[in-house]
């Protein structure tokens, strides 16, 4: 048998304004209409706190100031405070949250356009995820030619490599990598050996009257 009982806790100071976490699903850092509320995140500002109820609202004291900020513990996985937040000076009342996505790249050692196909390990290569505010995520290694990123903010990102632990440097291609909600995105990066160009010095000249 379960016994429960409702309770009314008054709070000790007036509260503010009404604020909300929202699901920012077309990662713009601003509210519309449709984008859900996320429950039971806890908001601080100053030494305040509160939990956001079932619709994601919530309201803090009226005295608290400073800026608001998402306790990340406090999301549920898949979700992630959205970056805007880490620079906002405003106090802000709507506070998004990004769903998270999960990529996986394998890196390919192709022939150049000689032909030429290099024999080496990829396992000293990282691996990275750049966004467009230039935000950089670092790959985990899960093999000698695999490396995974988990809970990447949905979005659209610049892979990029850093081959400098390389006996000899490789390029890639540029290429995008869009990130969905709760998604694995599978990516496949060719890499090529570096053009090699031999320059033959012009034959100096003898024989000729001397200067």
């Amino acid at each position: 048998m379960r016994l429960a009982a409702a309770t009314r806790v008054y709070s000790p100071g007036q509260l503010g304004p009404e604020g909300l976490v929202f699901e920012d699903l077309d990662n713009d850092g601003r509210y519309d209409a449709l984008e859900p509320g996320v429950a039971g995140v806890i908001v601080r500002r100053g030494d305040a706190k509160a939990v956001t109820d079932r619709h994601g609202r919530y309201r803090l004291p009226v005295t608290a100031r400073g800026r608001s900020r998402i306790d990340q513990g406090s999301l549920r996985p898949g979700l992630v405070a959205h970056p805007v937040l880490s620079n906002d000076q405003t106090e802000r009342l709507d506070l998004p949250v990004l769903p998270t996505g999960s990529v996986v790249v394998e890196m390919l050692i192709v022939a150049d356009e000689s032909g030429r196909l290099p024999e080496m390990s990829l396992e000293p290569v990282v691996v990275i995820l750049r966004d467009e505010t230039g935000f950089s995520w670092v790959g985990r290694r899960i093999g000698p030619n695999l490396a995974a990123f988990d809970g990447v903010p949905v979005g659209r990102y610049a892979l990029a490599f850093n081959f400098a632990s390389l006996r000899e440097p490789l390029r890639a291609e540029e290429q995008t990598v869009t990130v969905r909600p709760h998604v694995t995105a599978e990516v496949k990066a060719p890499l090529r050996a570096r053009v090699i160009r031999v320059f033959t010095p012009p034959a100096r000249r003898t024989g000729g009257p001397a200067e």
